[in-house]
């Protein structure tokens, strides 16, 4: 789960390097809003 986690967080890193910050701050929000949706339903 762990490792699962470090890897998506690598592959954010690259995004924001590749795409620009902006980019990829817009796209952890919408990920941040999944997780939390998710949350709530527990």
């Amino acid at each position: 789960m762990l490792e699962g986690g470090c890897n998506n967080l690598n592959q954010l890193a690259k995004l924001a390097h590749q795409q620009g910050f902006a980019f990829a701050k817009t796209k952890i929000m919408g990920l941040l809003d999944e997780f939390n949706k998710i949350i709530e339903r527990i």
